[in-house]
């Protein structure tokens, strides 16, 4: 169901391409934001996963190259 599985990395170095995100609670470090809501207002679906291989585009998708 999702577009984007994301696989959560550890240091910002690792945070290479759409997939693999580093989440900071600094506003100042971020490169984008993202608001978790209801699947009826979005416009990804994000699913987090705990490899690196599952990780990345389920579809084409508009987004694609913009996280």
């Amino acid at each position: 169901m999702a577009d984007l599985c994301v696989h959560r990395v550890l240091t910002r170095g690792q945070a290479v391409g759409d997939a693999l995100w580093y989440i900071t609670r600094d506003r100042n470090e971020a490169t984008a934001r993202v608001w978790f809501g209801s699947i009826g207002m979005s416009q990804l679906k994000v699913c987090f996963v705990d490899s690196y291989g599952a990780a990345g585009w389920r579809l084409p998708h508009p987004l694609r190259g913009r996280f």
